[in-house]
């Protein structure tokens, strides 16, 4: 009979850990910071509210300790637009076009992540863990409707220029989480994440066409708006083992 090796003799009980891991996580995705209110700035976009997100994400253990993640996520909220500002083309009637512009519309987030992921077990079967990682990658972003506002003229008017929501580009998004582990089962656990996620997409608004829309070149006045999207994560699921 083959004696022991020294690690199993140190630790006869541990639960055998596959290479892999696979996981599905999902929860409440809360902004926070200037993606929660964003009628204070410019542009203006509305309260954003609380929404949901899902992960899926895939892990090579380096070690009982030590691995790689990477993580594929969808994140979606909900924005509320104020109807003071609304203009009218009657006494109490919108312009149906414009209308469109003020309903409730939705943010939605897909990001690609990968970083690292440590786990520290917490009895001796290794049954029980904490886990925290660090990741990086980028986002898409398509924000709600949102106004773009003009400082207020001599006379005191403000003018709004309402514009639909935009796809932006791909941004650097960078997540931390941390998390708990049970594993009541050799290749199955539950998985608990709590987390920020950060990014500030942005595009190139043309002021100067929205001023004059129809004049023909020599009227351009681009200008950089950010859209940030920091999120306070919290998820659950499961992780099977292969």
């Amino acid at each position: 009979m083959q004696a022991p090796t020294s690690a199993q003799a140190q630790h006869p009980t541990r639960t055998h850990r596959p290479r892999w891991s696979f996981d599905i996580l999902t929860g409440l995705a809360l902004p926070v910071g200037q993606f929660a209110n964003m009628e204070q700035h410019n542009p203006v976009s509305g309260h954003v509210q609380s929404g949901s997100n899902i992960e899926l994400g895939s892990t090579y253990h380096l070690s009982h300790r030590w691995g790689i993640t990477i993580l594929a996520g969808s994140q979606y909220n909900g924005s509320d637009r104020a109807t003071k500002a609304i203009p009218l083309t009657g006494p109490t009637t919108p312009d149906p076009a414009l209308a469109a512009l003020y309903a409730g519309h939705h943010w939605k987030m897909t990001r690609l992540l990968a970083g690292g992921v440590y786990t520290l077990p917490l009895n001796k079967k290794e049954t029980l863990a904490l886990l925290g990682r660090a990741l990086a990658g980028i986002q898409k972003t398509e924000t709600g409707n949102y106004s773009y506002l003009f400082p207020p003229s001599p006379d005191g008017i403000t003018e709004f220029f309402y514009r639909p929501g935009q796809h932006l580009p791909w941004t650097f998004s960078y997540q931390a989480d941390a998390g708990f582990q049970w594993k009541p089962y050799r290749r199955w656990a539950l998985l608990v994440y709590s987390g920020y996620n950060g990014c500030q997409p942005s595009y190139n608004l043309d002021v100067g066409k929205l001023l004059a829309p129809s004049a023909a070149g020599g009227n351009s006045d681009v200008r950089k708006l950010y859209f940030p999207t920091g999120s306070l994560l919290f998820r659950a699921g499961i992780e099977i083992g292969l």
